[in-house]
């Protein structure tokens, strides 16, 4: 959990762009969203195993996960980069031979290692942490050269510390994504069309704006890009 996509902030309340989000659709479907705490190790098995409903965890839709259960249309794009002190590199053939730090569960360790060994890095140093918290503090102490996640990720764990800087392009694009339980095609479809609905009412707008627009903490540079299939 990390800012801004879903933490709990200084008075215990879970907030962030994936929070607002769950609760919007939930009250589309009629319902009382319920939260319920997951990381990057159990949301899928929480999905899985029934202990939850649908997963709005800043979960990328990958080819493993879909696998054991589905994926609604994609709610926001993203790409992973790397964190590093800032003007010691500029690209991510700069890291190749260096250590970099990733969360535990978190697909951004096999992306980064495909891209590094492409680059010509033929042993990847590429350390596991518990949690975003932990990859920043073996950054900030010099145990790792750089971190690694989706830079809205890397942009919340920072804290817009003007020290670090993300380096390079998007290595590796992410798609997040709803999960919901494999074979629930009704569940699936009605998320899809509250996504829709959300987009062309301007309420999904109005979150993006409120947590990623020019005026927030977390500002993202231009544009959102939408899914293909969302009416412009």
């Amino acid at each position: 959990m990390v800012p801004p996509m879903n933490y709990i902030d200084d008075d215990g309340v879970h907030t962030g762009f994936d929070v607002d989000l769950a609760f919007a659709i939930a009250k589309h479907m009629g319902k009382t969203a319920n939260l319920v705490k997951v990381n990057n190790k159990t949301r899928v098995s929480f999905l899985v195993t029934g202990k939850v409903d649908i997963v709005i965890s800043s979960m990328n839709h990958t080819v493993g996960r879909d696998k054991v259960i589905d994926f609604s249309d994609v709610y926001l794009y993203d790409g992973k980069r790397i964190l590093a002190k800032r003007g010691r590199f500029s690209s991510l053939q700069d890291f190749v031979g260096k250590r970099v730090a990733v969360v535990q569960g978190s697909n951004a360790r096999t992306a980064l290692h495909e891209k590094l060994i492409e680059l010509g890095d033929p042993n990847p140093q590429i350390l596991s942490f518990q949690s975003n918290a932990e990859c920043l503090l073996a950054l900030k102490t010099n145990k790792v050269d750089g971190y690694t996640n989706d830079t809205v990720i890397l942009l919340g764990t920072s804290g817009g510390d003007s020290q670090y800087e993300a380096v390079g392009e998007i290595f590796s694009p992410t798609f997040f994504s709803i999960g919901v339980p494999e074979n629930q095609s009704k569940l699936r479809d009605e998320v899809n069309f509250i996504l829709r609905d959300m987009h062309l009412s301007g309420e999904w707008r109005a979150i993006y704006d409120k947590w990623f627009g020019p005026s927030s903490q977390y500002s993202l540079p231009g544009e959102p890009k939408l899914p293909p299939i969302w009416p412009m």
